[in-house]
């Protein structure tokens, strides 16, 4: 069920046009590459992919880089970070 929800995100963004390099992509040429890069997740990928953190997560009581909190994350495969919808 998730790779299948994660597939239809994916290609409802890429069936618009895509700019690569002054050029417009065609989705059915993205398809392919997402269907080959989704082959492979894990359903942890998955749920990594779709986990997001809070930045302050990933500081210190000074605001700086945490770099054990860091690796933790990276751990469970969390490849995404929420700056709590204030630019960075």
């Amino acid at each position: 069920m998730l790779k299948s929800w994660l597939s239809a995100v994916s290609y409802t963004v890429l069936s618009l046009a895509v700019v690569n390099d002054g050029h417009f992509t065609l989705a059915d040429e993205w398809e392919t590459q997402v269907d080959s890069i989704m082959a492979n997740f894990t359903t942890i990928d998955i749920v990594g992919q779709m986990t997001e953190i809070a930045v302050y997560g990933l500081t210190n009581s000074t605001y700086q880089l945490d770099e054990a909190a860091l690796r933790e994350y990276a751990k469970l495969h969390i490849s995404m970070e929420e700056n709590g919808g204030h630019p960075m």
